[in-house]
C-alpha cells in the first residue's frame, strides 16, 4: 500500500515537473514569436530593439542587453545599451573587448566568469567592476557579412547555459537581417 502511493506521489511530481517545463517552453517560443513579428512589421531599429529589450526577458533573464555593431574600419564596435530611455552608444576598440573573440570566429561565446576567462580585456575589467560576471554574446550576421554581436550579461556567476544560446541564436539572426535592412533605408 505504502509503495503504491509513493508512486503515486513520484509519478504526480514527475507530472507537476513536466506540465512546468512544457509551460516554460511556451512561454519562451510565445517571446520568440512576438520579437519575430516586431522584427518583421518595422524597419525602425528604436522600436526593434524596445520590444527585443521587453520581450528577451521572457525567454532568458538579463541585468544588461547590449548590441556591439562595427565600425565601417572594422577596429571598433559602438556597443548600445538597450531598454534604457537615453541610449547613448560608447565606442570601443575591437581588441580592448571579449566581443573581438565573436568577431574573429563568427561564433557565439559563453563567458561563465568574465573575472577568469576575459580578464585580458579592459572592457570585461570595467564590467565586473559593474557587478556584471558572466554573459553570452552571440555574432549579428546577415548576407555573409558580420555586424556585430548581441550581448546579455548577469550579474551571477554562471547564469548562462548552452540551452540559453539555443534560443538566442535565432533571435540573432532575426536581429542582424533587421539591422541589414534597416541600413539600406
Amino acid at each position: 500500500m505504502l509503495a503504491s502511493i509513493g508512486v503515486a506521489v513520484g509519478m504526480a511530481i514527475v507530472n507537476a515537473r513536466l506540465f512546468e517545463e512544457h509551460k516554460d517552453r511556451s512561454e519562451k517560443r510565445a517571446a520568440m514569436n512576438s520579437i519575430a513579428a516586431a522584427i518583421a512589421s518595422t524597419l525602425n531599429i528604436e522600436d526593434i530593439y524596445t520590444i527585443l529589450a521587453r520581450e528577451l526577458r521572457h525567454i532568458i533573464y538579463y541585468d544588461r542587453l547590449t548590441v556591439g555593431l562595427l565600425t565601417p574600419e572594422g577596429d571598433a564596435i559602438s556597443i548600445l545599451q538597450l531598454g534604457q530611455a537615453e541610449q547613448m552608444p560608447m565606442r570601443q576598440r575591437l581588441e580592448d573587448t571579449a566581443l573581438s573573440e565573436v568577431i574573429k570566429t563568427g561564433e557565439p561565446r559563453i563567458y561563465r566568469d568574465l573575472a577568469l576567462e576575459a580578464s585580458d580585456y579592459p572592457l570585461s575589467k570595467r564590467l565586473v567592476e559593474m557587478g556584471l560576471h558572466s554573459c553570452l554574446l552571440a555574432p549579428l550576421s546577415a548576407k555573409g557579412k558580420l555586424l556585430g554581436t548581441l550581448n546579455i550579461l548577469s550579474r551571477e556567476v554562471g547564469h548562462y547555459s548552452q540551452a540559453d544560446l539555443e534560443y538566442i541564436r535565432p533571435i540573432a539572426d532575426q536581429l542582424a537581417v533587421a539591422l541589414s535592412q534597416a541600413r539600406l533605408f
